[in-house]
């Protein structure tokens, strides 16, 4: 997915970016995303000046990456742990181990994927050349 951001700050091959709401955003109104803008950091091998309008694009294996992480692995672990504590327990212990085992899993996943070095997004070009001062 591309998107147009405009340059925040400059850091040793990272640009902090101020990302727009897309077009279609005008019509959708179907998220709480509309009309509000993102700050996000995204790799710099082009080499972009602050105040600079760039394309970006989302890396499609890295948001592949992040969404097993963070959906798919507390769901197959809380069921994993369901399953498991079913065998020696309660049903209504083993379904609280399951959702705990959920919980404490997508916490995990959450903060693994915020430590994770390296950034999902990457400066394609640059739109329009920043002011001057």
């Amino acid at each position: 997915m591309k998107s147009v951001c405009t340059v925040l700050s400059v850091s040793e091959g990272r640009a902090e970016l101020l990302r727009h709401r897309p077009d279609a955003c005008d019509t959708c109104r179907g998220c709480n995303a509309c009309g509000k803008e993102v700050v996000l950091w995204a790799a710099d091998p082009i080499g972009v000046s602050v105040g600079d309008r760039v394309e970006v694009s989302d890396r499609e294996s890295s948001v592949l990456f992040m969404c097993a992480v963070l959906f798919f692995l507390p769901v197959f672990l809380g069921i994993g742990a369901l399953l498991l504590c079913s065998v020696w327990l309660s049903p209504a212990t083993s379904a609280v181990a399951g959702v705990l085992v959920f919980a404490l899993a997508f916490v995990g996943a959450t903060l693994f994927l915020r430590k994770k070095k390296g950034d999902p997004v990457q400066i394609e070009r640059v739109l329009a050349q920043g002011e001057k001062e």
